[in-house]
């Protein structure tokens, strides 16, 4: 089956406007018939021109096109689709499972499908899905399916089959960051370098990552010179999903997942659930709404004036559990339109903690290790902890630690309060029988967390969050640490601590927050208390910032020592004062940083960027106020460029001078070769393969297309869709596209492939003749090299082809006799002149066909 790559503006433009103008006409026939005899070839007419292709609306052939899908009304991509002519003559789309998944339709549930092949077009899908439609423009190229609910994902918005996830190609990547200075001070000259290395190897559904690193440091002083280098790899896992249980398998150094003990580093094994694998709409704590419908009802959830929700429910009680997290927290109107227009609203209040499940709900851990920690012991432990929603917007969660001479336990509860906020309450006991007592000791540790947030007016308590530590209490922290450190529980053992979060937004005149923490301690009189409160606003577009903080400790002495610190930060656009360049990308700034034990300094800065933000450029005058009446110049340069990002820095002040430069980036090994990039950090990759695309921008890339038609970019939200996009405007003269955008579907940091379908050549019109005749509007044109790259001849004996060499042959085909086709040689060097479309060159050339 040939592929029609109806892509192109040119062909567009130049063959399907003339041939669905002149089959546009529409009577009251059963059928619509072209009689060729009516079309002309030179003195003769053509009696014989298969047009059947367009005798009916549907004027394409069969074959592959490149459409864009919507499904349900819903944008989704831009696919090759193959078409086919049913009984009726009509163009069909021939869909796979494969296809269908990834339009959402819910093929494992669905019993007429789930048996079929992945990979095998189906023939007959209107009669395995009652009420499934299609609308297909061919003029647009616009493909509109309508499937039933009953067969779609409609529950789990936003959910994303897991056969279409994609644990990528074999890789290996490295991210790199080197920096590196020399500083002269009261006569001591140093010098250092670091270099930090992280990454790993991916192959199959397996990650291996490290971190490594490097310090040296060289130092001098009246002759004597002091040197050191100093390496480290830390942080060596292996991990992997294991998909059936939408659970994280990780192996080595590694941290506990769930936020119910006190975290601690763990060098051992650990299977948990994974947050990312849910879909986004059942991530978190969110209520249940439920209500009643007389009829086909339409429900909608607003808050604060703005949709969040939209469904439509049958008549009877219906029950909405798909709300995303990130929409809560605050007064939701649930409003129900009936069939009739009539409405009813009601108000729901809605609040929640990073701890707490929507019902049904649930994530675990299971651990098993020693504890992993420098100048520490290494105590073996098994741990297990749960979280679980239950009804009426209450979670509980648990968890229990075992280890040699210690055992922690912990139980909790949260509930939405409903219009008064969010409560958390639980208990960790501990049981340890200490080394330096060998005295069994049981103790609790209480806590309750408590947050809100009122819309209406505002204000958010970001968290409030007391607990109460027993003097018995230890928890695994503690117990490998005693000894090692000077914090053993003997010696500044915390007995409780409150901590309290507020912010008020004040609309057009910015926000103020208010922040503070209080904290005691066993077998000593410390206290420390601090309070930081602050504004931030705006005033066309001018930034100013304010903050003032108070920290009290008080000593065994009980004098109660106080530290004071304040700021002050404005800055300002230059483009107020000047349109030009310059200002347009320049911004000037004032701070005041100030505190009672400390001398107060004043900065005055100027920042600036050019060549589209690539480089910048800033000057930063230090003064502070003290004894030496200090004053510093900072100058700093930074480059980002498409594989790397760089800076420098020039820095002096009274007696000293320090000069600094930092680069840093990702390097990709794989198998089609190795790219280099900025730094990408610890996130999903796509590769774009584009050949012959280099110099193209990206939608969301790193860099450009390279040399080698490949570029690095990112995949923020691994298990769903990421759509990588090329810009067209930006491809070069001789280089198209079948399609400009592609889907892919990582899983947690994986490399997958993006591979755009290119075409390198000549963008050419062909005016084609036979004995001085213009072929027939409807003839088949392709190349002989690939007979894929095809057009239709339209108005004039024109036709557009792209993608081709300097020098070919062409064919032409309009029917099934012999004497219907014809070929032609070209050689686009001698017999060519060009035309100029938006600054795209075309090459035009007429041919005799023989």
């Amino acid at each position: 089956m040939k592929k029609h790559k109806i892509k192109n503006k040119h062909f567009f433009v130049l063959t399907m406007i003339p041939v669905s103008v002149f089959l546009s006409a529409n009577y009251a026939f059963a059928d619509d018939f072209f009689d060729p005899a009516f079309l002309s070839f030179g003195d003769n007419t053509v009696s014989d021109l298969d047009l059947s292709s367009y005798e009916k609306d549907d004027q394409l052939p069969p074959g592959e096109y490149y459409v864009n899908i919507s499904v349900n009304n819903k944008f989704n991509n831009e696919e090759l689709i193959t078409f086919d002519s049913d009984k009726e003559n009509k163009l069909t789309p021939l869909l796979t499972p494969l296809q269908l998944i990834n339009f959402g339709v819910n093929v494992k549930d669905t019993p007429s499908l789930k048996d079929l092949p992945e990979d095998k077009p189906i023939i007959n899908l209107s009669e395995l899905i009652p009420d499934y439609q299609f609308t297909f423009n061919e003029n647009k190229l616009d493909l509109l399916f309508s499937f039933p609910q009953i067969v779609m994902k409609n529950k789990d918005n936003g959910s994303t089959d897991p056969l279409l996830w994609d644990d990528g190609v074999p890789a290996l990547i490295l991210n790199y960051n080197v920096m590196g200075g020399k500083t002269e001070s009261n006569g001591t000259k140093s010098e250092n370098l670091f270099t930090q290395l992280y990454g790993g190897i991916n192959f199959q559904a397996w990650r291996l990552r490290m971190n490594a690193s490097n310090n040296y440091y060289k130092s001098s002083l009246n002759g004597k010179t002091t040197s050191a280098n100093n390496h480290d790899i830390n942080n060596v896992r292996l991990y992997r999903d294991i998909k059936s249980l939408k659970s994280n398998l990780k192996i080595g150094e590694i941290f506990p997942s769930l936020d119910i003990f006190e975290s601690f580093p763990i060098k051992g094994i650990s299977l948990s659930s994974s947050n990312d694998m849910i879909p986004e709409s059942l991530r978190g704590f969110a209520p249940t709404i439920t209500g009643y419908a007389n009829s086909n009802a339409t429900v909608t959830v607003s808050q604060n004036n703005n949709v969040i929700y939209q469904t439509y429910v049958s008549p009877g009680p219906f029950s909405i559990d798909d709300i995303r997290q990130s929409q809560l927290s605050g007064e939701l109107e649930i409003t129900i339109t009936e069939a009739d227009g009539t409405v009813r609203k009601q108000i729901y209040a809605s609040s929640g903690l990073p701890v707490m499940e929507r019902e049904g709900g649930f994530k675990y851990e299971a651990s098993s290790g020693e504890y992993n920690s420098k100048n520490s012991k290494k105590k073996s432990f098994l741990l297990g902890a749960f979280s679980y929603g239950l009804p009426k917007n209450i979670t509980v969660y648990g968890g229990a630690l075992i280890s040699e001479k210690y055992y922690s336990t912990v139980m909790g509860v949260g509930t939405s309060l409903g219009k008064f906020g969010a409560l958390s309450v639980d208990i960790t006991t501990s049981d340890t029988t200490p080394e330096n007592t060998h005295q069994r000791e049981k103790g609790q540790s209480y806590r309750i967390k408590y947050a809100k947030n009122m819309l209406s007016t505002g204000t958010t308590i970001d968290l409030a969050a007391y607990r109460y530590s027993t003097e018995n209490y230890h928890d695994f922290n503690e117990i490998n640490n005693f000894q090692y450190t000077d914090n053993a529980w003997t010696h500044g053992k915390q007995r409780s601590s409150l901590r309290l979060s507020v912010s008020q937004q004040l609309g057009k005149y910015g926000s103020v927050f208010v922040a503070g923490n209080r904290e005691d301690f066993w077998d000593n009189k410390t206290v420390n208390n601090n309070l930081s409160m602050g504004y931030n606003g705006s005033l066309s577009n001018i930034n100013y910032s304010f903050s003032y903080s108070i920290e009290k400790k008080k000593g065994d002495n009980n004098t109660w020592p106080e530290d004071r610190r304040w700021t002050a930060n404005i800055q300002i656009p230059l483009s107020m004062m000047s349109n030009n360049e310059f200002a347009k990308n320049s911004s000037a700034s004032y701070s005041l940083n100030g505190s009672r034990n400390a001398s107060t300094t004043n900065n005055l800065g100027l920042r600036t960027s050019f060549l589209d933000n690539k480089v910048g450029l800033s000057l930063n005058q230090d003064y502070s106020h003290n004894s030496d009446q200090t004053n510093n110049t900072n100058i700093n340069a930074n480059y980002t460029g498409n594989i790397t990002n760089s800076s420098v820095g020039y820095s002096y002040g009274n007696n000293y001078n320090s000069l600094n430069a930092n680069i840093n980036g990702t390097v990709v090994l794989h198998e089609k070769g190795m790219i280099f990039s900025k730094q990408a950090g610890n996130t999903a990759l796509v590769i774009i393969d584009a050949p012959g695309a280099g110099g193209t921008k990206i939608n969301t890339g790193l860099s450009d297309i390279n040399s080698n038609g490949q570029a690095l970019v990112f995949a923020g939200n691994p298990y769903n869709k990421n759509s990588v996009a090329l810009d067209v405007t930006t491809l070069p003269d001789n280089v198209e596209v079948d399609s400009s955008v592609i889907n892919v579907y990582p899983t947690k940091d994986a490399v997958v492939l993006a591979k755009f379908k290119t075409k390198q050549g000549y963008q050419v019109l062909f005016t084609l003749s036979q004995n001085g005749n213009e072929l027939p509007f409807g003839t088949i044109v392709a190349t002989e090299s690939d007979n894929t790259n095809s057009g239709i001849v339209g108005d004039n004996g024109q036709v557009y082809l792209s993608g081709l060499p300097a020098e070919g042959t062409i064919l032409a085909k309009w029917g099934n006799s012999e004497n219907q086709s014809c070929r032609s040689n070209y050689n686009l060097k001698k017999d060519s002149t060009s035309i100029d479309d938006d600054n795209h060159f075309i090459k035009e050339v007429s041919l005799q066909c023989q």
